[in-house]
Protein backbone atom coordinates (compact mmCIF):
# COMPACT_ATOMS: atom_id res chain seq x y z
CA UNK A 1 0.00 0.00 0.00
CA UNK A 2 1.28 3.50 -0.84
CA UNK A 3 1.86 6.16 -3.40
CA UNK A 4 4.05 5.08 -6.83
CA UNK A 5 5.57 7.52 -9.16
CA UNK A 6 6.77 6.91 -12.34
CA UNK A 7 8.96 9.36 -14.16
CA UNK A 8 10.07 9.63 -17.74
CA UNK A 9 11.81 11.97 -20.02
CA UNK A 10 13.44 11.66 -23.13
CA UNK A 11 15.32 13.46 -25.99
CA UNK A 12 11.66 14.73 -27.45
CA UNK A 13 10.72 16.59 -24.19
CA UNK A 14 12.30 19.25 -21.82
CA UNK A 15 10.23 18.71 -19.24
CA UNK A 16 10.13 15.66 -16.69
CA UNK A 17 6.91 13.61 -16.77
CA UNK A 18 5.45 12.37 -13.44
CA UNK A 19 2.09 10.70 -12.64
CA UNK A 20 1.65 8.60 -9.36
CA UNK A 21 -0.41 5.79 -8.52
CA UNK A 22 -2.11 5.06 -5.24
CA UNK A 23 -2.55 1.66 -4.11
CA UNK A 24 -4.62 0.55 -1.28
CA UNK A 25 -4.96 -3.37 -0.34
CA UNK A 26 -8.27 -4.45 1.02
CA UNK A 27 -7.51 -6.34 4.15
CA UNK A 28 -8.99 -7.24 7.28
CA UNK A 29 -8.06 -5.43 10.90
CA UNK A 30 -4.98 -6.84 12.83
CA UNK A 31 -2.47 -5.39 15.09
CA UNK A 32 0.29 -2.84 13.66
CA UNK A 33 4.09 -3.94 13.72
CA UNK A 34 5.05 -0.85 14.26
CA UNK A 35 3.14 0.06 17.17
CA UNK A 36 2.70 -3.17 18.75
CA UNK A 37 -0.09 -3.23 22.00
CA UNK A 38 1.28 -3.62 25.30
CA UNK A 39 -0.97 -5.68 26.69
CA UNK A 40 0.18 -5.86 30.37
CA UNK A 41 -0.15 -2.41 32.07
CA UNK A 42 0.97 -2.08 35.76
CA UNK A 43 -0.45 1.18 37.55
CA UNK A 44 -1.35 1.81 41.32
CA UNK A 45 -4.85 2.66 42.71
CA UNK A 46 -5.74 6.13 42.22
CA UNK A 47 -3.71 6.37 39.24
CA UNK A 48 -5.04 6.76 35.15
CA UNK A 49 -4.17 3.94 32.99
CA UNK A 50 -4.03 4.14 28.65
CA UNK A 51 -5.01 1.10 26.20
CA UNK A 52 -3.70 1.49 23.17
CA UNK A 53 -4.59 -0.28 19.97
CA UNK A 54 -3.52 0.59 16.61
CA UNK A 55 -4.24 -1.71 13.77
CA UNK A 56 -3.47 -2.27 10.06
CA UNK A 57 -6.58 -2.11 7.93
CA UNK A 58 -8.25 -0.78 4.45
CA UNK A 59 -11.08 -0.32 4.56
CA UNK A 60 -10.12 1.67 7.93
CA UNK A 61 -13.03 1.14 10.36
CA UNK A 62 -15.68 3.86 10.66
CA UNK A 63 -18.83 2.51 11.71
CA UNK A 64 -19.83 3.33 15.32
CA UNK A 65 -19.58 -0.41 16.03
CA UNK A 66 -16.42 -0.74 14.52
CA UNK A 67 -14.59 -0.70 17.64
CA UNK A 68 -15.93 -2.31 21.07
CA UNK A 69 -13.92 -2.15 24.11
CA UNK A 70 -14.88 -4.68 27.26
CA UNK A 71 -13.81 -4.98 30.90
CA UNK A 72 -14.28 -8.42 32.37
CA UNK A 73 -16.54 -7.78 35.74
CA UNK A 74 -17.07 -11.04 38.15
CA UNK A 75 -16.10 -13.55 35.27
CA UNK A 76 -18.48 -11.61 32.61
CA UNK A 77 -17.68 -9.16 29.92
CA UNK A 78 -19.17 -5.97 30.08
CA UNK A 79 -19.23 -3.55 27.22
CA UNK A 80 -17.41 0.01 28.23
CA UNK A 81 -18.90 3.48 26.75
CA UNK A 82 -17.54 6.93 27.55
CA UNK A 83 -18.34 8.04 31.25
CA UNK A 84 -16.92 10.26 33.97
CA UNK A 85 -13.95 7.36 34.38
CA UNK A 86 -14.03 5.84 31.02
CA UNK A 87 -12.89 8.00 27.78
CA UNK A 88 -12.46 6.10 24.71
CA UNK A 89 -10.55 7.87 21.77
CA UNK A 90 -10.15 7.25 18.19
CA UNK A 91 -7.98 8.66 16.11
CA UNK A 92 -8.34 11.21 12.60
CA UNK A 93 -7.61 7.86 10.65
CA UNK A 94 -9.69 5.53 12.87
CA UNK A 95 -6.56 3.37 12.63
CA UNK A 96 -5.72 3.82 16.66
CA UNK A 97 -8.10 3.35 19.65
CA UNK A 98 -7.26 4.68 23.15
CA UNK A 99 -9.09 3.56 25.97
CA UNK A 100 -8.41 6.03 29.34
CA UNK A 101 -9.31 5.03 32.59
CA UNK A 102 -8.66 7.60 35.12
CA UNK A 103 -8.57 7.30 39.15
CA UNK A 104 -8.60 3.34 39.01
CA UNK A 105 -10.30 1.77 41.62
CA UNK A 106 -9.57 -2.02 43.06
CA UNK A 107 -12.37 -3.28 40.14
CA UNK A 108 -10.50 -1.51 37.39
CA UNK A 109 -7.81 -4.57 37.79
CA UNK A 110 -8.92 -6.94 35.67
CA UNK A 111 -8.69 -8.09 32.09
CA UNK A 112 -10.01 -5.70 28.97
CA UNK A 113 -10.40 -6.46 25.53
CA UNK A 114 -10.55 -4.48 22.38
CA UNK A 115 -12.83 -5.90 19.35
CA UNK A 116 -12.31 -4.13 15.59
CA UNK A 117 -13.95 -4.61 12.60
CA UNK A 118 -14.09 -3.30 8.94
CA UNK A 119 -16.46 -4.96 6.69
CA UNK A 120 -13.40 -7.86 5.44
CA UNK A 121 -13.18 -9.07 8.88
CA UNK A 122 -11.50 -8.78 12.79
CA UNK A 123 -9.02 -8.94 15.10
CA UNK A 124 -9.11 -8.92 18.95
CA UNK A 125 -6.50 -7.88 21.50
CA UNK A 126 -6.55 -8.68 25.40
CA UNK A 127 -5.14 -5.97 27.93
CA UNK A 128 -4.88 -6.30 31.74
CA UNK A 129 -4.27 -3.71 34.48
CA UNK A 130 -2.13 -5.12 37.46
CA UNK A 131 -1.04 -3.67 40.42
CA UNK A 132 1.84 -1.99 40.60
CA UNK A 133 2.27 -2.19 44.51
CA UNK A 134 2.18 -4.45 47.30
CA UNK A 135 -0.72 -6.47 47.88
CA UNK A 136 -3.34 -5.75 51.59
CA UNK A 137 -2.75 -8.09 54.63
CA UNK A 138 -5.29 -11.00 54.66
CA UNK A 139 -8.63 -10.19 56.94
CA UNK A 140 -10.49 -12.25 58.86
CA UNK A 141 -7.82 -14.98 59.57
CA UNK A 142 -9.56 -17.81 61.57
CA UNK A 143 -9.47 -21.59 62.71
CA UNK A 144 -12.20 -24.17 61.47
CA UNK A 145 -13.08 -25.83 64.86
CA UNK A 146 -15.12 -28.40 63.35
CA UNK A 147 -11.85 -28.75 61.40
CA UNK A 148 -9.33 -29.53 63.76
CA UNK A 149 -8.14 -33.05 64.43
CA UNK A 150 -4.43 -34.51 65.88
CA UNK A 151 -3.20 -34.45 62.66
CA UNK A 152 -4.15 -30.92 60.92
CA UNK A 153 -6.45 -27.79 61.54
CA UNK A 154 -8.28 -25.99 58.29
CA UNK A 155 -7.40 -21.83 58.42
CA UNK A 156 -9.45 -19.50 56.31
CA UNK A 157 -9.03 -15.52 55.28
CA UNK A 158 -10.08 -13.70 53.50
CA UNK A 159 -7.42 -12.06 51.25
CA UNK A 160 -6.84 -8.11 50.45
CA UNK A 161 -6.61 -6.56 47.23
CA UNK A 162 -3.51 -8.38 45.00
CA UNK A 163 -4.29 -6.20 41.87
CA UNK A 164 -5.02 -9.32 39.67
CA UNK A 165 -1.58 -11.11 40.56
CA UNK A 166 -1.23 -14.96 41.49
CA UNK A 167 -1.04 -14.52 45.39
CA UNK A 168 1.27 -17.05 47.45
CA UNK A 169 0.75 -17.46 51.76
CA UNK A 170 2.82 -18.76 54.21
CA UNK A 171 1.12 -20.15 57.02
CA UNK A 172 3.46 -20.34 60.21
CA UNK A 173 2.42 -22.19 63.40
CA UNK A 174 4.11 -22.90 66.72
CA UNK A 175 3.23 -25.85 69.26
CA UNK A 176 1.96 -24.50 72.10
CA UNK A 177 3.45 -25.87 75.55
CA UNK A 178 0.90 -28.59 77.07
Amino acid sequence: MGVYQCKGKNIHNALQQVRELEIRILCSPRPSTFSPPIPVVYRRRSASATLTFTIVAYPPPNDVSAYIWRKQVDGEWVTLHNNSRFLIRTSNDSLQKNLSISQLKIDDFTNYSVHVNNNLGSTEQSFVIRANEQPNTPQQLLVLDAMVNESSVTVQWTPGFNGVEDQWFVIGYKKAAD
